[in-house]
């Protein structure tokens, strides 16, 4: 690296470093501030000084846990250390310029962070984050959203027993199914310890066996041991309800919708001009 970026040593820095050396150990205080604010050349590296006092912010940074007894040994060491930082600097901070290859992988990574930015601020995080968006884009396309399938949508609610099922129903007779779950929760529980457990989803046949059992009248769920009934709160619907039913299909199509937009707002604002006969020179 010395000879490749043209390195060149001024003995009068080393010496006025050495000669302190033999009186005061270099990791020593005194010694630091024996040198502050000398600009004393050390070396340059393509025209560029690095002088004595650079080297004491180094040497501060790089003095302790020395195995050398001696002081001019481990001033060497330090010397050399610092000699070979600033030549790793230099390299790295030419290798775009010195290596085109490089060059062009640097900008193709930079260019490509730069365009996940984008693309995740205009379609991916937008879509994904976008209720409102998400819900006009299915109400609008609604036909196409369509399940094989019935589907019931809402909460399975496993309790302790018939007794108790039989209370709770009637204490939430009426009301919304989040808001009866949650009054479950909050009533039926002796500390940590609850007497109804709720799982909420849309659920098609062979998917949820108490579904199942409840709604498509197919075989008997496995009751749990602290568990020993259940009940249904929702409904069965021939195709989805809203667009959080379908919402993964949604989400990616709607994606789509907005990766167009933004493609045909971008043709329209920045004119493309395509020059065939040098498109064909590229191989």
């Amino acid at each position: 690296m010395k000879k490749e970026l043209g390195f060149q040593k001024n003995n009068t820095g080393y010496q006025l470093l050495f000669s302190k050396a033999g009186t005061v150990y270099p990791t020593d205080s005194l010694f630091y501030t024996s040198f502050e604010g000398q600009d004393v050349p050390l070396f340059t590296i393509g025209g560029t000084a690095y002088t004595v006092s650079q080297f004491i912010t180094y040497l501060k940074k790089n003095g302790d846990r020395s195995p050398f007894a001696l002081s001019t040994d481990l001033l060497n060491d330090r010397l050399q250390g610092f000699e070979f930082n600033s030549l790793h600097e230099v390299k790295d901070n030419s290798l775009e310029s010195n290596y085109p290859e490089f060059r062009n992988l640097i900008q193709e990574y930079r260019d490509g962070i730069l365009m996940f930015d984008i693309s995740n601020k205009e379609v991916w995080g937008k879509a994904s984050e976008d209720s409102v968006g998400l819900a006009g884009y299915f109400e609008k396309n609604k036909p196409q959203y369509t399940w094989t399938e019935p589907h019931y949508k809402g909460y399975v609610v496993l309790v302790k027993d018939a007794n108790t099922k039989k209370k709770m129903q009637k204490e939430i007779a009426g009301m919304d199914p989040e808001k009866a779950v949650q009054y479950l929760y909050d009533n039926y529980k002796v500390g940590d310890v609850s007497y109804v457990k709720a799982e909420k989803g849309s659920f098609k046949k062979g998917d949820n066996p108490f579904v199942d059992e409840g709604i498509f009248k197919s075989g008997v769920a496995a009751r749990p041991a602290e568990f020993q009934d259940f009940f249904l709160l929702g409904k069965l619907l021939d195709a989805p309800d809203t667009y959080t039913d379908v919402r993964g299909i949604v989400v990616t199509d709607y994606q789509n919708y907005l990766e167009e937009v933004w493609i045909k707002n971008l043709n329209e604002k920045y004119k493309v001009t395509v020059y065939p006969e040098v498109l064909n020179t590229m191989k």
